[in-house]
């Protein structure tokens, strides 16, 4: 098996797509520099093991678009 990730311990758009292409999910370029951009919170263009853990927080705590609606008629 080869080693995907650099020794700086982040993850960049080619290395994610790489991960991607591993789990036969094709992406584009600027889908994967968008997953990027969305958690990046230092603009380093990478995604480093603070902002993971900060985009888990925030997915797990954020309940929006959980809520059960109920039609009223």
């Amino acid at each position: 098996m080869t080693h995907l990730f650099l020794s700086d311990g982040k993850i960049d758009a080619q290395e994610l797509r790489e991960i991607f292409s591993l789990l036969r999910h094709d992406t584009k370029k600027a889908e994967v520099e968008d997953i990027i951009w969305e958690v990046d919170d230092d603009s380093d263009k990478c995604v480093s093991w603070a902002e993971f853990q900060a985009m888990y927080h925030r997915c797990r705590v954020d309940r929006t678009g959980t809520l059960l609606f109920v039609q009223i008629s």
